[in-house]
């Protein structure tokens, strides 16, 4: 081989070689870091009513006011409720009959035992013996019977101590509440009585183009730049991405939760999220 011919072979190598990178590099989209509106809100908001219509005896919080799960909210008025468990209590707790019951079979079961080793020694008659299997064979029914009016009388009770629950309103989630929309005294039917804001976490809704999608990962943490009266950068993890894209605007959806256990962030606030650069590949 002269050094021609070596020579052009090298240069050619090198030619295809560039033209092969270029070609690759060609099919590389990069999305580079970009912010989008947002806001940052209370995960949810709940209208608070009752699961019965009443009088609402007493309200336990006002506006403003930060609740626990299981907190007590609202009471209504519950004097028959209550007198209707007592009864019930009373019955289920009734054990006189029972043991009437349980003393009566118990002597049947003794009784028919003797008559039938004197039946044996032939000193009683079969009618005897039989009359003796008889009663207790009724004897063991009437225990059953006691028996299944005690379980009855039990599940009255159940019941009973349900309706009365059912006077007392409690809080579903630890929040905060918005607004307290009535009174003791008032009738509440089906009108909410209280609003709650859950604020821990908050939620932050932004709308992205579609040319981020797939550039957006699940857990992924996402820089919120809040306005004021936070004023500073947060961390946010992305929770959910819409899976459908709006073809009318060619956007899609993406949810954020920011952390907020002292309730020291507040809802309602504007915000941008800085989504990062990211590469895609044809």
């Amino acid at each position: 081989m002269n050094d021609f011919t070596g020579k052009y072979k090298i240069h050619h190598w090198i030619t295809k070689s560039v033209a092969l990178t270029l070609s690759v590099l060609s099919t590389v989209t990069t999305i580079h870091a970009e912010t989008y509106d947002c806001m940052i809100e209370p995960y949810q908001i709940i209208n608070i009513s009752s699961p019965v219509e009443g009088l609402i005896e007493a309200i336990k919080v006002d506006t403003g006011d930060v609740v626990s799960e299981g907190d007590v909210l609202v009471a209504l008025e519950s004097s028959v409720e209550k007198a209707v468990v007592e009864t019930a209590r009373a019955r289920a707790a009734s054990q006189g009959e029972l043991k009437a019951k349980e003393t009566q079979y118990s002597f049947r079961k003794r009784q028919a035992n003797r008559l039938k080793e004197l039946f044996a020694k032939q000193a009683v008659s079969s009618h005897e013996k039989d009359e003796a299997d008889t009663n207790v064979t009724l004897a063991k029914l009437e225990l059953k019977q006691s028996q299944e009016t005690i379980e009855l009388a039990i599940l009255d009770l159940k019941r009973a101590e349900a309706e009365l629950n059912q006077r007392t309103v409690e809080s579903p989630v630890n929040g905060v509440v918005m607004d307290r929309q009535m009174s003791p005294g008032e009738f509440v039917r089906e009108d909410p009585i209280l609003r709650l804001a859950q604020l821990d976490p908050l939620r932050i809704e932004t709308i992205l183009p579609a040319s981020r999608f797939g550039s957006v990962k699940m857990g992924e943490s996402i820089a919120v730049i809040a306005e004021s009266p936070i004023g500073r950068s947060l961390m946010a993890k992305v929770t959910r991405i819409d899976r459908v894209i709006d073809a009318a605007s060619g956007t899609f959806v993406v949810r954020l939760e920011l952390p907020n256990g002292d309730y020291k962030l507040p809802g309602g606030v504007k915000c941008k999220a800085k989504f990062g650069t990211s590469t895609a590949s044809n």
